[in-house]
């Protein structure tokens, strides 16, 4: 008589990545960001939301409509990075999740591939990648900020998308909460060529960017405080 060996779930889990890329106004860096992703073996899906841009984003964004592994969700009015996220998040097909900012210039593959093997072989809950050392207090809090990071989707539930989506800027700090008792990793990913946002807007609406973006993120922490996930 043969034994039945019972088996384990993880090992039916599939390991399958679903990439989100929120884009607004990125003209000059999104096709480099989505080329690079798309020929990433482990990337399974790429999901751009275009959240309403103004510029010729979405005309670069024709180049991608027809590739199998890319989906483009296009909106007519700018909604916000938390709304683009937490879109991406219910449309994604994939287990698990891959952040990625499209203002990065000299994004490499090399550079994603080390997000996700660090988050495979660690067996870590999120991995975030930093565009510095991490070296201080000061330097781990702007690490904690940053749009490429790699999680399971399972981790956010409903009432974290659901608060995501007003979030604003404040996203990373939504995803952030709901990893505060779980294992995070960070990696340091240098020379990825951010565009600041000196590089694409006038001064005055430079300065109200930058306003807007602090205001998010720090009266998320607030919320936060009285946020219950269950």
């Amino acid at each position: 008589m043969i034994k039945s060996i019972p088996l384990n779930p993880l090992a039916l889990l599939k390991f399958k990545i679903t990439c989100l890329v929120p884009v607004y106004n990125n003209q000059k860096t999104v096709g480099r960001v989505v080329e690079t992703l798309l020929s990433i073996k482990d990337i399974k899906e790429v999901i751009v939301i275009n959240d309403g841009s103004r510029d010729l984003t979405s005309k670069k964004l024709q180049n991608y409509l027809d590739h199998h592994k890319c989906n483009i969700i296009s909106t007519v009015k700018n909604k916000g990075k938390g709304w683009a996220i937490a879109m991406g998040i219910n449309e994604a097909k994939g287990n698990v999740i891959l952040m990625c900012d499209a203002d990065l210039a000299l994004i490499d593959i090399s550079h994603i591939v080390s997000l996700i093997q660090t988050f495979k072989k660690n067996r870590y809950q999120m991995v975030v990648a930093s565009r510095g050392p991490i070296n201080s207090l000061m330097s781990r809090f702007f690490a904690s900020l940053s749009g490429e990071r790699i999680f399971y989707k399972k981790t956010l539930s409903s009432k974290y998308l659901q608060l995501m989506k007003k979030s604003g800027y404040g996203v990373e700090k939504i995803i952030n909460h709901a990893h505060r008792s779980k294992k995070v990793g960070f990696i340091v990913s240098q020379n990825i060529g951010h565009i600041l946002k000196f590089e694409k807007h006038n001064f005055s609406t430079c300065l109200w960017e930058y306003f807007k973006e602090s205001a998010n993120v720090f009266s998320m922490d607030v919320r936060l405080k009285f946020f219950r996930a269950n």
